[in-house]
């Protein structure tokens, strides 16, 4: 697992987020043989569910942005290209 780590060059912080344990023991619940998602559902199908998971968590963000207004905020900015 930290060889995928280290040549994705994936930031160390990744494994305290409570997602990646999560993770974790999805792997391990399904067993060793988990087929790994192919390039095609990683970039269509899976980032779809994604991209509708976030649009539900907005729903009621977006209905108060509408009653009081949105302000978007961040503590940082990080922008490699």
């Amino acid at each position: 697992m930290v060889r995928f780590w280290y040549q994705a060059g994936l930031p160390f912080n990744l494994v305290k987020l409570k997602t990646f344990q999560d993770m974790i023991d999805a792997i391990g619940a399904y067993g060793p043989n988990l087929p790994a998602p192919s390039y095609y559902e990683i970039r269509v199908p899976l980032l779809n569910k994604e991209v509708d998971y976030t649009e539900k968590l907005l729903q009621d963000h977006k209905l108060q942005w509408s009653k009081h207004g949105c302000s978007i905020m961040s503590d940082a900015w990080t922008d490699r290209k």
